[in-house]
């Protein structure tokens, strides 16, 4: 798909990652913890492996998202001088 046809291609970012991370991630602990809840194990289990689950994911996403945010700015500063 060029720009030429349709819409702009390239990716759109977000203007709130850190959240959008948070609130993608508690969504899918929440899965975690239905989903083997309803398998038969036991609701503080399945409540701790999906908030377990949950916080190393978006810990994860934020390390890594501000990785790339310090390395813009070494880039950004290194264009200006």
């Amino acid at each position: 798909m060029s720009g030429t046809n349709g819409g702009n291609p390239q990716r759109r970012r977000s203007r709130r990652p850190y959240r959008d991370a948070a609130l993608a991630y508690s969504g899918l602990g929440i899965l975690v913890v239905v989903i083997a809840y309803a398998t038969g194990s036991s609701f503080v289990r399945s409540f701790l492996g999906g908030a377990v689950a949950a916080v190393l994911a978006t810990g994860w996403t934020w390390w890594r998202l501000r990785q790339r945010e310090r390395a813009a700015e070494r880039e950004a500063e290194q264009e200006s001088k």
